[in-house]
């Protein structure tokens, strides 16, 4: 197999590698932090509340449907007297949570790594099909093509995966 083959072939897959990390690694931090902003606080969906460590309630207080987020407060008197005050809230008006009801597969941080993701895999799909018109040999048409399908695949997904997401 000719070297420039070799060396598009290795780059394009280093590049949906790095398209394959950088969403794996967003989604791992965005589901990370909405785990530490609610870390140790239980929701109880039947009553529409959260419970604190400790054991009190916060209640719905507001929601923006601008932003499909709802607020959660807890009572200022419960928070004030609490010993775990200091390491959870630093508010006089109770700890607050903000909890947003759109996940991971809906948010506008997805679209944006998904974005990125589609430009990696077209920049791999044009590379591997500029090679493929430089070389006419079968077997190197062959390989190159059975790649570029792969990729061609996996972008119709991506592209299908942003639309149902600008829709919603």
């Amino acid at each position: 197999m000719d070297a420039e083959i070799l060396l598009a072939s290795t780059y394009a897959g280093f590049l949906v590698l790095v398209a394959a990390i950088l969403e794996g690694t967003a989604h791992y931090v965005h589901r990370k932090a909405q785990k530490s902003s609610t870390q140790g606080f239980i929701f109880i969906p039947e009553h529409d509340l959260w419970r604190c460590p400790t054991g009190q309630h916060l209640h719905r207080q507001s929601a923006d449907e601008t932003f499909r987020t709802v607020r959660y407060r807890a009572q200022p008197h419960h928070c004030n007297s609490c010993n775990q005050k200091p390491g959870c809230t630093d508010s006089d008006s109770g700890r607050v949570l903000e909890h947003r009801k759109e996940s991971w597969l809906e948010s506008g941080i997805r679209t944006f790594h998904r974005g990125m993701s589609l430009a990696l895999v077209l920049l791999a799909t044009t590379i591997l099909s500029i090679e493929i018109e430089r070389h006419q040999q079968r077997a190197e048409q062959a390989i190159l093509s059975a790649f570029v399908l792969c990729l061609a695949i996996a972008g119709l997904r991506l592209v299908k995966s942003l639309r149902s997401s600008s829709s919603s």
